[in-house]
């Protein structure tokens, strides 16, 4: 089922200088619990598209269509950062969206500590950030997001922060989240091997004016983890296609 869908969405700055535009003719939609991957040029505005999905900043043309269920949150949001507060607790950094937004009450109490046990961090309630290792707070920044239940995950390369290692862990750890909650995801990030590994589907932009110059429908076994997807024979093949749509745009 769908749940978003974006028709011929535009971006153009205006300025002093003149006009800038910064995306053209932007259509795709994304469907219930599938995770697609936006890649494409330095610049050319992928976070841009995730600014406008999540209603921050307004298209110029084009509009932008939510299938809404019930009372939940549109979008959910995860930074670079794990942006965790240091002063409060873990069970009250994952409540703070629920606060802000009025919902702290017995019922959303009761779902944030069930998702803080079910994804092995209930013997760090009532600790600090500062005492869980990277891999861990965003596993903590990430049901912070959740908790809102939320129609689409947005991903603003959230794991680039993190070293090698833990990045593979954290991606592995974060598809298998998101395939149990069953939500929709799009990430945004500049490494095509984390966009491979994690989606069923990335969208390749162009150079600014961003328009979509490429999709790809993955086509893995899907019992395999990100990490072994990596070592799928077909992981290469879709990782020198998109190399060569990225390097052709550079020129």
């Amino acid at each position: 089922m769908e749940v978003l869908k974006l028709e011929n969405v535009g971006l153009t700055y205006f300025s002093q200088n003149g006009e800038t535009q910064a995306l053209k003719d932007i259509t795709f939609s994304v469907h219930d619990g599938e995770f697609i991957s936006i890649v494409g040029p330095s610049g050319c505005g992928k976070t841009t598209i995730l600014s406008i999905i999540a209603k921050l900043i307004k298209p110029t043309v084009g509009t932008i269509i939510f299938h809404q269920k019930d009372k939940h949150t549109l979008t959910g949001y995860m930074l670079q950062k794990d942006e965790l507060f240091e002063w409060r607790t873990i069970i009250k950094n994952v409540m703070i969206g629920l606060e802000i937004q009025k919902k702290n009450n017995k019922n959303t109490v009761k779902f944030a500590n069930q998702l803080l046990d079910k994804y092995g961090l209930k013997e760090f309630k009532k600790q600090h950030p500062s005492q869980l290792s990277g891999g861990m707070r965003q596993r903590v920044a990430l049901i912070r997001t959740l908790v809102l239940e939320p129609e689409v995950l947005l991903l603003d390369e959230p794991f680039s922060a993190l070293d090698y290692q833990t990045r593979m862990a954290v991606c592995d750890d974060v598809k298998d989240i998101l395939n149990k909650e069953k939500k929709a995801a799009i990430l945004v990030t500049h490494d095509i091997s984390e966009a491979i590994s994690l989606s069923d589907r990335i969208i390749v932009l162009s150079k600014r004016p961003a328009t979509i110059k490429k999709e790809y429908q993955l086509q893995f076994d899907s019992h395999l983890t990100p990490l072994q997807r990596r070592e799928d024979k077909k992981f290469q093949m879709y990782f020198d296609q998109i190399w060569k749509d990225l390097q052709y745009d550079e020129t």
